[in-house]
């Protein structure tokens, strides 16, 4: 009987503290106290508005170095089409740009490649599927082997010279 008087009291003392924590708390909506923001404040919108007094700073570049510029390569474009192993040029000429100039170049040999005309492949429908005829250049010409896959044309056919 002891035991049970002891429990009823132990309960008893859990249900108050737990009545007189709950009291304590208040709602998460109501709480303003974050850590360096204050709501009781206005807005300053004159802060944020620029100054037609102030002029921005200028940004002089012709104190910087530019030779470095020189020592990339010309960026070089070819077309290609889409296959199942990626997009692969379509002969083996590049369009490279250099200063004013647009240069055609060869690709390095044993380059993929696909064998097909530039006059069929600039009437070709976008995203026709066709098959075409798998190769290497050699010399700057797309010698074919036996190895055909499907490719179509994208709307913009071209992408960076594979080398």
């Amino acid at each position: 009987m002891k035991c049970s008087a002891l429990s009823s009291r132990i309960v008893a003392h859990l249900v108050l503290a737990a009545a007189a924590k709950s009291s304590d708390m208040t709602n998460e909506d109501d709480v303003t106290d974050y850590y360096d923001y204050n709501y009781n404040e206005t807005m300053n919108f004159d802060a944020y508005t620029p100054r037609k007094d102030v002029t921005p700073p200028s940004l002089n570049l012709s104190g910087l170095p530019w030779e470095y510029v020189a020592d990339y390569p010309e960026p070089c474009f070819v077309q290609a089409l889409e296959t199942s192993f990626g997009k692969i040029a379509v002969g083996c000429a590049k369009d490279c740009l250099g200063d004013d100039t647009q240069q055609t170049q060869i690709l390095n040999n044993c380059t993929p490649c696909i064998v097909m005309p530039m006059d069929r492949f600039k009437n070709m429908t976008d995203y026709d599927n066709v098959s075409c005829l798998l190769g290497a250049c050699e010399g700057g010409n797309c010698i074919g082997s036996t190895n055909c896959t499907w490719c179509y044309k994208y709307p913009v056919a071209s992408m960076v010279a594979p080398n």
